[in-house]
């Protein structure tokens, strides 16, 4: 609400006819009667005082065009600035100031019905002493400086501002005694630089203890700390937090430390956990002794490697890596055969290492007896465990028509079944799936081993104790005389591998019970013992990486013309 600007006394006449819709009084003077100006000013005059036209209007001054300028019309006299409907006066209507919209103004502001534009002020200050007597800014100010009680925890009070340097220190009250608040920014850096859950060891090694500021009052669970260690630990080791008490140290839940899971210079982090405190750093030590003793026992027994051992748990190739698990003394595989003659046994072996890491599947010499009466057949399949590979299909064909006889057939499956040859100990003939192949350069001697070299690609025959021929062009129906390898210690037909993996030969030699490995050019490089009975070990093969004796023992029924082999694979201590 604005008070309309008095003045004392001004008289004047209209000098132009105001309709009753007009919102310019023009008049003949803005003097009042003691010559002031009123220029500018919001009067209230009444127009035709004491007529039936009276009118209360409210305008602003404007000496310039000798006028009552945005008037309010036909005032209302119970509020002092409502506008009613305004009336029509002639020319040289009388125009006097009035009063009354001063007064109602003021009182309905006084009353409370109305509020002041601007602000209400003393001359001088002036000290209230009631409860109803109005009271200066300064008088408030003073009064909430110096009268109120420093705020607690149950009253309210005045707090004081802490500095970064307070918040940091914890410290509680200020310079006027009052307790001190922090800011959110002092909170944000007090959270980043954890300088309240720090602090440095000053203890000894497994005694390690901390002064934390503002000093910890007790220990309560799920309390962090952060201590920089000065002595490694060297077995189980304890924390003291502001002389509170001496408290254990677990890892791993519920585990005392070991020497050397806490290094000099060590940030160590512990929660108590209302009982001791847990770490909850990375183990400098990394592992248990206990578990770093089985690690060690485990590695030292087996073949295995640490990718290997990873291997194992990932779920990539565990079943290729663990295979050899069931191939063990005892892992046996019965055999049927048919022949009329009066008695059968097995010979020879040999191998091909086709991928240098799943076994493949071994090949026999399977020898027999037949009789005048004519050719005789004997038919042997072997059904190996998915574990290692596929199935192994062998057969050998034999004919003679004079006398008793024995005869012998070396038969080798490259890449798992593509093609079976077979080396006939009655002749130097090779055969492909059955068919005799042509043998360009220097033939081999007859009743040799076969063996297979997939990197080269050679058919790799052992025709003696002391030599393998190797030949080309094996995928077609000509093979070539290539080279031979002189082996530098006589070794027992018996069979042989080709380590495809590093160009080795692994032979068997009987005679001194050994496994014998030579290198490419025939020299040995090491060999492995075993004990077992040489004429039941028929040849070698690879399982895994592991070189194994492939032992076979022939049952013979007597009366009937039906025999039984039993097959053991018997590890040894030669690997790739």
């Amino acid at each position: 609400m604005s008070i309309i600007v008095p003045t004392a006394s001004f008289k004047t006449t209209l000098t132009q006819r105001l309709a009753a819709s007009g919102t310019t009084a023009y008049i003949d003077t803005t003097t009042d009667d003691s010559g002031n100006d009123l220029n500018g000013l919001v009067i209230a005059v009444t127009i035709n005082k004491g007529n039936s036209n009276e009118e209360t209007i409210i305008g602003t001054v404007n000496t310039a065009t000798l006028s009552l300028t945005t008037i309010t019309r036909n005032v209302d006299v119970s509020d002092g600035t409502t506008a009613g409907t305004g009336k029509d006066h002639r020319k040289k209507s009388s125009v006097e100031i009035t009063s009354f919209p001063y007064l109602t103004l003021a009182l309905r502001a006084l009353n409370g019905t109305d509020t002041l534009d601007n602000l209400l002020q003393y001359t001088t200050e002036l000290l209230p002493t009631d409860n109803k007597h109005l009271a200066t800014k300064k008088y408030a100010d003073d009064l909430a400086i110096a009268g109120a009680p420093d705020a607690t925890e149950s009253v309210k009070g005045l707090n004081e501002m802490a500095t970064a340097a307070e918040s940091i220190a914890g410290t509680d009250t200020g310079s006027t005694t009052g307790p001190l608040v922090v800011t959110p920014f002092d909170i944000a850096l007090n959270q980043q630089n954890q300088a309240h859950n720090y602090a440095a060891d000053t203890g000894a090694a497994d005694a390690y203890a901390i002064a934390m500021s503002p000093a910890v009052t007790a220990y309560a669970a799920g309390q962090r700390f952060v201590f920089l260690a000065t002595n490694a630990n060297t077995g189980a080791s304890t924390l003291d937090v502001d002389s509170l008490g001496v408290k254990t140290i677990l890892k791993l839940n519920d585990q005392a430390l070991e020497a050397n899971d806490i290094e000099a210079g060590h940030l160590v982090e512990v929660v108590y956990n209302g009982t001791q405190f847990e770490m909850q750093t990375p183990l400098a030590s990394g592992l248990t002794t206990a578990i770093a003793s089985e690690t060690s026992t485990f590695f030292g027994a087996t073949d295995i490697t640490g990718a290997e051992a990873e291997t194992l748990t990932d779920g990539s190739d565990a079943d290729a890596l663990h295979a050899h698990n069931t191939l063990v003394r005892g892992f046996n595989l019965n055999v049927m055969m048919s022949d009329d003659g009066t008695g059968s046994n097995f010979s020879a072996s040999a191998y091909s290492d086709a991928d240098g890491d799943t076994p493949d599947l071994p090949s026999f010499t399977i020898a027999h007896y037949t009789t005048s009466s004519g050719a005789r057949k004997s038919i042997t399949t072997w059904q190996m465990s998915p574990d290692i590979g596929g199935s192994l299909y062998m057969r050998t064909n034999e004919t003679t028509t004079t006398g008793n006889a024995l005869h012998a057939s070396s038969s080798l499956n490259l890449e798992g079944g593509v093609a079976l040859w077979e080396a006939d100990s009655a002749d130097a003939n090779i055969a492909k799936n059955e068919t005799d192949v042509t043998v360009s350069g220097t033939a081999p001697s007859a009743g040799g081993i076969l063996g297979h070299d997939p990197t080269n690609s050679y058919l790799l025959i052992m025709d003696s104790t002391t030599r393998i021929r190797r030949y080309s062009g094996i995928a077609g129906t000509t093979i070539t005389f290539v080279d031979s390898i002189t082996l530098d210690t006589a070794i027992t037909q018996t069979g042989f591998i080709f380590d495809n993996t590093n160009s080795r030969y692994i032979c068997l030699d009987t005679t001194a019970n050994v496994v014998r490995r030579f290198d490419s050019s025939g020299t040995t490089i090491d060999t492995a013992a075993y004990t077992t009975r040489d004429n039941d070990i028929i040849g070698c093969c690879f399982v895994d990486d592991r070189v194994y004796l492939i032992n076979a023992r022939v049952i013979d029924p007597g009366t009937t013309h039906a025999y039984q082999a039993l097959y053991d694979l018997i590890p040894t201590s030669m690997t790739r």
